[in-house]
């Protein structure tokens, strides 16, 4: 059943915020098999290995996946829909190309003990992690959110069956594990693409060299700002790599999949309102995206308290006493979290109002301190150093947006950060149902 604007952000927000709470249980799930199986070496060499086709499509994409958002609302869907494909292959093919010729000069110095076959399951990741976020930003741009979630769901429910059979037989390796992802991607892929494509799909005759290049035109503004923000997320994780053992990857990787587990409420609204005040008049979004910031900053304060307080639990219950350097390190990272859940709903704003390249200067800011102090801290504190250098990381990208969008907007501080009883009365209203 499709919604309309009015009360399509409160349903489709509680839809995407229940959706990541079951997809982080299916994939706590998971993770919790994996990384008890593999133990902190084997789950630290698992995560470096899949940092090849991350950053390689996080350097490659072209800010395709904003791209597609704001030019869902302007353009011919179907029309879209054909020259997204083309595009997303083009890129992978070049991606593809790149990474694997590079990837044995990089990468051996610290993926000591990664098979080729391992090895070659990350290149053939490379376009489906591409194809994956050019649909997911095609079903947010179509409003097909209730859709994309279920498909979302069912790739996590297939990985966890696939995992859970792996175990049962005693076969989890990096390598099978690996595999598993791939599958996954793959049928969340289909899913999209039938999902999307017309009934009298038009072909390659749709195909619009204009299109393609307007569509690379506004993802260029996004895209250095995605490869920073990406990088001051998980370029940490190289250092870690380059300077220390897998076993602290295995690590620091756990502490930071528990403190993510934060982000799924801001990640859920923030992707929500991009679809919804892209389509909004600039004066009610500047009204609309403050007090969606209040009340998330209102859920990040609860939330963070008690992960705070149950943190060394969830740890040593989940993962096991073979993960325990990874307390101190979620600790380390929960104010740098909390903060950084204001960044992704006024990101998302920004973006949303046609202003892609203003959030780069943020991410600019937050990798340059993030690999400061990386290198810095590492040497000295190990993985807790790094934790502290993302936290720093966080609050210089959260402070400077802030200050971006207040400029722009006019808008003052007190009205993004202070609690308003009128957020909790008209609660609704503030999600979209009276408009």
């Amino acid at each position: 059943m499709k919604k309309t604007s009015r009360g399509s952000f409160t349903f489709y927000s509680l839809d995407s915020i229940l959706t990541q709470f079951i997809i982080f249980l299916i994939t706590m799930l998971s993770s919790v098999m994996t990384a008890r199986l593999l133990a902190p070496s084997g789950k630290g060499l698992l995560t470096l290995l899949l940092m090849i086709p991350w950053l390689t499509t996080v350097l490659g994409r072209m800010g395709i996946g904003h791209a597609i958002n704001y030019y869902s609302a302007r353009v011919d869907p179907h029309v879209l829909f054909v020259n997204v494909l083309v595009l997303s292959g083009t890129i992978s093919i070049v991606l593809v190309a790149i990474a694997s010729s590079i990837v044995y000069f990089v990468f051996p110095t610290i993926l000591h003990g990664a098979s080729t076959f391992a090895i070659a399951g990350t290149m053939v990741l490379i376009p489906l992690y591409l194809y994956n976020d050019s649909l997911v930003n095609a079903l947010l741009g179509s409003y097909r959110i209730s859709q994309k979630n279920r498909l979302l769901i069912g790739q996590a429910l297939i990985m966890l069956l696939l995992t859970a059979t792996l175990a049962l037989f005693h076969r989890i390796s990096v390598t099978y594990i690996l595999l598993v992802t791939i599958i996954g991607l793959v049928c969340f892929i289909i899913g999209a693409v039938f999902i999307l494509m017309p009934k009298a799909y038009p072909g390659i005759r749709a195909f619009d060299p204009s299109l393609v290049k307007d569509l690379l035109k506004f993802g260029c503004k996004a895209h250095w700002g995605n490869i920073l923000i990406d990088l001051s997320h998980r370029g940490d994780i190289l250092i870690i790599g380059s300077l220390l053992s897998p076993y602290y990857v295995g690590c620091y990787a756990v502490a930071v999949m528990i403190a993510e587990l934060l982000w799924k409420v801001p990640d859920a609204v923030g992707s929500t309102l991009l679809a919804r005040v892209s389509k909004m008049p600039a004066d009610e979004a500047r009204q609309f995206t403050p007090r969606v910031c209040r009340l998330m900053l209102f859920y990040m304060l609860i939330s963070t308290g008690i992960m705070f307080a149950l943190g060394k639990w969830v740890v040593l219950v989940f993962f096991g006493a073979a993960y325990r350097d990874s307390i101190m390190v979620l600790m380390l990272l929960l104010p740098g979290i909390l903060c950084f859940a204001i960044w992704k709903i006024l990101a998302s704003d920004l973006i949303a109002q046609g202003y892609p390249s203003k959030y780069s200067y943020s991410s600019t800011l937050s990798l340059f301190v993030m690999v400061a102090l990386d290198l810095l801290l590492i040497p000295r504190w190990g993985i807790n150093g790094a934790a502290i250098a993302s936290t720093f990381a966080y609050i210089t990208a959260t402070s400077s947006i802030v200050y971006i969008y207040l400029k722009i907007t006019k808008t003052d501080l007190i009205d993004i950060i202070k609690p308003n009883p009128k957020d909790f009365v008209h609660l609704k209203a503030v999600f979209g149902v009276s408009k």
